[in-house]
């Protein structure tokens, strides 16, 4: 079983960054692209890609990631449904944080959930809130960093040290007490052995 990121043009990679280094000697790291070209993220940096959205076989992932940034390219991108529908069909860990959650949304997948987002009116200009207020319609809004529903997780993008950890804990990959430790660490607020 793989790990998936669910990359785009406009994407903001360090949002899943560190969820990847947690998983990726258990459940190594794919990256796939709306036509499998490489792309440079947000930060500069190259984006290389394993596969287009068209090659995927969510079948074969155990985690799909997807980072925010912003989504315009690949919200009306079928592959992305089928991406994220099926990985969840086939138990798959998703998790959005950011506008990866609007991504999340727009798949229909967090329908009857409860689930987070920066698209409110507290959180995002009033234009954006109302511009995607259709997306939030049928979930449960839930005022926190980090939401667990089953086998979906969202986040805000602030919370991207807990959502990592949260990612690696409900997966298995770090205990309960280890994910405490690590959040703690990758936080600056102590000293706690990040590997221990």
């Amino acid at each position: 079983m793989k790990t998936l990121v669910l990359a785009y043009p406009g994407c903001i990679g360090y949002e899943v960054m560190l969820a990847t280094e947690l998983l990726c000697e258990q459940l190594p790291v794919r990256v796939t692209t709306p036509d499998g070209s490489a792309f440079v993220n947000s930060n500069g940096m190259t984006i290389a890609s394993d596969m287009a959205y068209k090659d995927v076989d969510p079948s074969v992932f155990r985690c799909v990631l997807v980072p925010g940034g912003n989504p315009d390219g690949i919200v009306d991108d079928p592959e992305v449904d089928r991406i994220v529908q099926t990985a969840l069909k086939h138990d798959a860990l998703i998790g959005g944080i950011c506008a990866g959650v609007l991504v999340l949304a727009k798949t229909g997948i967090l329908r009857g959930r409860r689930a987070t987002h920066n698209y409110t009116h507290d959180l995002a200009p009033r234009e954006i809130a109302d511009a995607t207020a259709h997306f939030w319609t049928e979930l449960e809004y839930a005022h926190q960093p980090v939401v667990v529903d089953g086998n979906v997780i969202t986040a805000l993008p602030q919370a991207h040290i807990e959502f990592a950890v949260t990612v690696a804990r409900e997966l298995g990959i770090v205990s309960e007490e280890h994910a405490v430790g690590l959040q703690r660490y990758y936080a600056g607020q102590g000293a706690d052995e990040a590997t221990g």
